[in-house]
Formats: C-alpha cells, structure tokens, sequence
C-alpha cells in the first residue's frame, strides 16, 4: 500500500508529461505493444559512466519476450522456469512484462556476460526472496521501457544469506539502470537496491520505499540524471555507499536529477566521497543530511533539513588533512538541529550561494571544523544563537564578517554598502542572534551596516575577517 501511495502521488502521467529529463527526448507515441528505441546522450564524468550505461535502445527481434502472468509456458533460449523463479543464464536482452505474485527472478551468466533486463509493465513481488536476485554477469542493465509503470515489491522480512540481503533488488555484480519509464519499488522490512559493485542510474523515475536503506552500494552509486523519490525508514539511508579496502571507491556522483531524501539516518552517506555536479536535491534526514570524508557541491540546488549535522566531513579515524567540505556554485540552503557545515578537516567556500542555520542549541555551531576555513568566492551567510561561534579564517581572500545581535530575533537580515545597497539579505526561519557573512562585494577598508528590524549593526571591514562576536580560537 505504500509504494502504490507514492505512485498516486508522484506518478501520474500528467505530471510525468512535463518531467522528462533535459539529456534525452521522448519518442513518439506509437502502440504500446511495442516498445520504443531511445539513446541518450553520454555524460561521462569521473570515468563512473560507460557506453552501455546509456544505450537505452531495445532490440525486439533479438530480444527473448516473457509474459511474468504466464510464467509456467515461458519458453527461450538460456531460460529455465521452476515453479514461479526464473532463470537467466546467459547474456541478451530480456523484455519482461506481466504480473507475478511470489515470484524470483535470478540471472546467473558467465563472468563476461551482460545482461539486459527489460522492464516493461511488470509487477513482480515476494515475502520470501529477493524479487530480482543477480548472482553473476559482467554486467546487468535494467531498462524502463518507454511509458512503462513498473512496480517491484519485497513484502515480507528475510534471514540475510550469502544470496539473499533482505532487499528488493540484490546484485553481485554492476548494475545500471536506463530508460524513461517510472520504477516504484517497496520493502515493507527490508533495503531496497543493493549492489556488492557499483550501482549507475542514468535515467528514469523512481520511487523507492524502504524500511532500512534504499540504495546501497559496496563501491560506487552514480547517477546522470532522472527523477528520485527516496524513503528510507527510521534505520535507514537515502543514498549510501561503504567500501573498507578501496580508497579510490565509496564514492557518491551526481550530475544532475531531481530527488526527493527522506531518510531516518542519513541522507546521502560515503566512507570516500560525494560530489554534487548538479541537480535538485531536497534532503530530510534523522541524522546527518550528507556525510563523507569529502563533500564536493560544484552546482544545482540543494536543501537540507536534519536533526543532526547538515554537511559533515568525517572519518572513523577523526581529524585527517584529507577531510574536507568545498562549495563551489549552486545555490545550498541547510537547517541543522546541530551544526550546519561540519569538518574535521577543512572548510572552502569559493563560489555559489550559501545559507546555513544552525541549531538554537547553544552548544552547536552554525559552522564548525578541526582544521581551517576558508572563503574566496561566493556569498555565505550563516544564523544561529551559539555562545560560541567560529568563522573563516585568514586564508580566505573574500571578507567575511562575524557579528552578534543584542537580542534573538527572526527578522530578515540585511547587508548594505555605504551607499546603503542591498549586497545581500535572508530570511531565516529560526530565531537568531549570531551572523556569519560573506559577499563579492565586501572589500576591505569599507564600511557596511548589518540590518535586523530595528536593530543595526555598523562595521568597518578591517581585516579581511572581521568579528566582534566572541570566536572560538584553536
């Protein structure tokens, strides 16, 4: 019941009919008994994306057809059925369609196999297995057919096996995902997608329901573009990815897409990196709203609502030269109920637009880090009520300014030059009475009022980060 209420909600078709991502174009209508051919235009970024990754295009005549509703007479080359499991042995393409309740789908190829999964209508669902179990391919693209609704569900919990990690989808090997047609997948107890390698998505739309995480992967989650409504439950993560041995994996991208985080841990979590192209993110978390040892936001828009840390660099071995937070372009918003950006290494800031509240605590910190920070570009303007509070550094070449209120207030901040323009302004929504600031504009030597309602604030920016409020000194 819950996936098929995110499908009334996000999916229906006149609102996908103005949603389809920017770096493909939708076919023509045509019968949909036949499946369109489409290829997207390649992105490739940081060597995460292949070829294969997004030809798209289906190959009917070559293609093995499967009826799930009629499963017991499915008959194919390198297709073997028992009882309602079947069987990929080999690689191809494979059109599915149909419904099938308490079914498996298992692909078990050659190490040099790829196999195509094409998904093109199906509901497929099981409380005992894993729904689509891929135990060995080179590699294994799943496509969404053009105009296709898919529904993939886990409806019960199972005891997690060698084969078997209580999700919807478990791969042992690459797995990517393609197509413009829509993907909801549910597990009322369990994960979602679960991949021992990594994991590319390069378009599509999907809404994905879990209990604990939604899509995890071992080495690398990578994403072009597409459409993404992600729940994880009160023990789970939106997006993660852990990898103990490789230092080169672990890694979050994001080139571009529109997600929808909502996750009782973390966000988006990695033991290596995340890096943000582009995109529209909107991420609400229980725990940290995005966390690694290096967190890249180069563009796009993103938003964070969490009930602990906003942005936070760490390690399991704590403070570390090689642990950072570095935003520069896009446009971030963060409300944290403790700090806002958070490092045990740096902080860099050198352009985009920031905006940061941190919790009304006055134990937490707006901004905090274990190593320097600094800006150089950019506009940064940063709220809370924290006792204590800590700014950029000499390092940065932008000024900064760092001043106290005499009292709380929730009123618009104002920045103005001497000539009383407006360089920058922001409406927080808690009440504040700390300030962080940094625009272009601010140039040393010149003078700037800070505006709060009636209370106003005058400065002389004489060194490059000026501050009255009381600073935490290393």
């Amino acid at each position: 019941m819950r996936a098929n209420r995110l499908v009334v909600e996000l999916f229906s078709l006149a609102i996908l009919s103005g949603c389809l991502v920017a770096c493909s174009k939708p076919t023509k209508k045509v019968n949909m008994q036949t499946l369109q051919a489409m290829k997207l235009n390649k992105e490739n970024k940081a060597n995460l994306f292949e070829d294969d990754d997004y030809d798209a295009m289906i190959d009917e005549k070559k293609g093995i057809k499967i009826d799930l509703s009629d499963i017991s007479n499915v008959k194919g080359k390198n297709v073997s059925v028992s009882g309602n499991v079947l069987t990929i042995s080999s690689g191809g393409t494979y059109i599915l369609t149909g419904r099938l309740e308490e079914g498996q789908i298992i692909v078990n190829a050659k190490n040099s196999d790829k196999v195509r999964i094409v998904l093109n209508g199906v509901n497929l669902s099981s409380s005992t297995n894993t729904p689509i179990f891929i135990k060995n391919s080179k590699k294994t693209i799943i496509t969404l057919a053009s105009e296709s609704e898919n529904v993939l569900a886990l409806k019960g919990s199972i005891d997690e096996t060698e084969d078997n990690k209580n999700s919807v989808i478990f791969s042992k090997s690459d797995l990517s995902f393609n197509g413009t047609g829509v993907l909801n997948l549910s597990s009322l107890y369990g994960r979602g997608i679960i991949s021992q390698d990594k994991i590319v998505f390069v378009d599509g739309k999907y809404a994905i329901d879990t209990a604990t995480d939604s899509i995890n992967s071992n080495s690398s989650v990578a994403i072009a573009d597409g459409k993404y409504k992600i729940k994880a439950g009160e023990k789970g993560n939106g997006l993660k990815v852990s990898h103990n041995t490789d230092k080169d994996k672990g890694c979050v991208y994001i080139s571009s897409g529109k997600f929808d985080i909502s996750a009782g841990e973390d966000g988006i979590k990695s033991n290596s990196s995340v890096t943000i192209a582009s995109g529209e993110l909107d991420i609400k978390s229980g725990d940290d709203g995005i966390e690694s040892k290096r967190i890249d936001i180069k563009g796009g828009n993103t938003q964070v609502v969490s009930k602990s840390d906003g942005i936070k660099a760490k390690s399991k071995k704590g403070a570390n030269a090689d642990l950072y937070i570095k935003i520069s372009g896009g446009n971030v918003n963060i409300l944290a109920d403790k700090k806002g950006l958070d490092s045990e290494g740096d902080i860099f800031i050198a352009g985009g637009e920031t905006f940061v509240e941190g919790s009304q605590n006055s134990k937490s910190l707006a901004m905090g880090y274990d190593g320097t920070a600094s800006i150089t570009g950019g506009k940064f303007i940063a709220t809370g009520n924290d006792l204590m509070v800590k700014s950029f550094g000499e390092l940065s070449t932008q000024g900064s300014v760092l001043m106290s209120f005499s009292k709380e207030t929730k009123e618009e901040l104002k920045v103005l030059d001497k000539m009383r323009k407006v360089i920058a302004k922001y409406k927080p929504k808690r009440a504040y009475k700390n300030v962080i600031v940094s625009v272009n504009d601010m140039k040393l030597g010149q003078t700037y009022k800070l505006m709060a309602g009636s209370e106003v604030l005058n400065i002389t920016l004489d060194k490059i980060n000026y501050g009255s409020a009381k600073l935490v000194e290393k």
